[in-house]
């Protein structure tokens, strides 16, 4: 318990400056994106747990799945996410389970991270720590994307990018 409560507190430190529970609450309440990942890491830790997986879990499913639905949101309970996780826009994002994600990632809208089945690469993407990847940016295949890397608007990223790095298509 004590994993998913320091993980939703990093979550919640991405969107306001101060945690606390009136913060929570708000943030909760009236940013529709920390709803969505506060479920996801619910989930996740409730799956994870085997005393919870046949009495809790179930429950927890159906709100992750709700607002999957209702956000536009696609990325798998089962997907690895570090701490301070943050969605900025809320709509049309597809994670495929098998990527990792590292901590401090923020991700726009219109965000895929997947496979590059055309080219028989069943293999997702690593995405490390602290990357920005910027509206409609697109990651595909078995690659790694370093630390503290900026992926431009409507990039697509089919090789691996080094740490410190903007990429855009015109990298």
């Amino acid at each position: 318990m004590k994993s998913l409560y320091s993980k939703i507190l990093s979550d919640l430190s991405k969107y306001e400056k101060k945690n606390s529970l009136y913060k929570f609450v708000y943030t909760y309440v009236f940013k529709a994106s920390f709803k969505y990942v506060f479920w996801l890491r619910v989930t996740n830790y409730f799956y994870k747990n085997i005393v919870f997986r046949y009495t809790v879990f179930p429950f927890s499913w159906i709100f992750w799945r709700h607002y999957s639905y209702k956000f536009g949101i696609s990325i798998p309970y089962k997907t690895q996410i570090g701490y301070g996780f943050k969605i900025n826009h809320f709509t049309g994002i597809i994670i495929n389970s098998k990527t990792v994600i590292g901590s401090n990632v923020t991700i726009c809208q219109g965000v895929t991270l997947g496979n590059n089945s055309v080219r028989g690469d069943k293999r997702s993407p690593i995405i490390e720590n602290g990357v920005y990847i910027a509206p409609g940016a697109k990651v595909f295949g078995g690659i790694t994307v370093g630390d503290n890397c900026v992926i431009g608007a409507n990039a697509v990223v089919t090789r691996s990018i080094e740490k410190n790095i903007v990429f855009s298509n015109k990298s």
